[in-house]
């Protein structure tokens, strides 16, 4: 790449300066007005593009970022990302890769498989809606990836970890930095208040953003409820603020299972919305189990059960 090019890429940059801005520190820091901070991080901006001008592989996928803010901006995309996935050659980071899985469950007695040479992957800030039969294995796949059943057959993925004889220590970490977990049962510590419920697990990987926290809070409809216990909330407000709870934290892979079963319609729709937003913006990898064909159609793709293996079902998402 010659200097001239160097030079009018950077300036393109420039015209994006807050979301350079925030590339140069870390995805997750907020917006700056403090000069020597904006300097700083400027600074290490230009080291790193600099660096990619020095590479014909990434001095081409550098020569696209402007493109790639502007197509992931219509899109609705955090522009960050799009600097990442730029500099990334244009691909964009697979969380989740699944080959080869095989499973059994004990039933009555008898062993059955739910699982049969089980095949998925799931790409940054795509969102994919598992449907299927009760007992079809769903739950029982969304367990094996977060890392809470034992693996029998075949191989998973998370981030680039393998699942195939890791630690419980490397399990937990796993999900307390990178997998969000919305059960179908809410797990609300009864002791917390709802403020504290949220804020739990943020807490816990270290990404606490009390902001953050009140905005999910009212985008949910459940800021009126901070204050109390969860033995006084509804089954309906339990759900919302569980689902608040995972989202706080800000997680790379976020795994639901059915999030909406106890919601009524507006609140399904309002839960839905928010999942999605923070899918793209975030760049959040969604993996959602429903029975809801009106939520499976807002999703990238849809998959079925059948036989043990994931077909997809041909669909433009709504």
């Amino acid at each position: 790449m010659a200097k001239s090019d160097a030079h009018n890429l950077w300036e393109r940059l420039k015209a994006y300066e807050e979301a350079v801005l925030l590339f140069a520190k870390d995805g997750n820091v907020s917006f700056t007005n403090n000069r020597a901070e904006r300097d700083l991080r400027m600074s290490k901006v230009k080291q790193k593009v600099s660096g990619c001008f020095r590479n014909e592989q990434y001095a081409h996928a550098c020569c696209r970022i402007s493109s790639y803010l502007q197509t992931m901006a219509n899109k609705g995309h955090n522009p960050l990302i799009a600097i990442q996935i730029a500099l990334a050659g244009g691909k964009c980071f697979l969380l989740l890769t699944i080959d080869g899985l095989n499973h059994q469950v004990s039933d009555g007695g008898v062993k059955r498989r739910v699982l049969s040479n089980l095949k998925l992957e799931l790409e940054q800030g795509e969102c994919i809606a598992l449907m299927g039969d009760s007992g079809c294995g769903k739950t029982t796949l969304l367990n094996l990836i977060a890392g809470l059943e034992p693996l029998q057959q075949g191989e998973i993925l998370v981030a680039g970890l393998s699942l195939i004889g890791a630690s419980e220590a490397e399990l937990s970490k796993l999900r307390k930095q990178c997998i969000g977990i919305i059960f179908q049962q809410f797990n609300l510590l009864s002791s917390l208040k709802v403020s504290d419920n949220i804020e739990f697990s943020a807490r816990l990987a270290g990404r606490h953003d009390h902001a953050l926290c009140q905005t999910l809070a009212t985008d949910l409809g459940i800021s009126q409820l901070l204050d109390k216990l969860p033995a006084t909330l509804s089954g309906g407000e339990m759900q919302r603020v569980a689902i608040a709870r995972v989202l706080a934290a800000r997680p790379q892979l976020l795994l639901a299972d059915e999030p909406t079963g106890d919601l009524d319609e507006k609140n399904s729709e309002r839960v839905i919305q928010q999942l999605l937003s923070v899918a793209k913006f975030h760049q959040t990898a969604l993996l959602m189990v429903t029975h809801s064909e009106r939520v499976a159609r807002q999703m990238d793709k849809i998959y079925r059960f059948s036989g043990g293996q994931l077909e997809r079902l041909s669909h433009e998402p709504d």
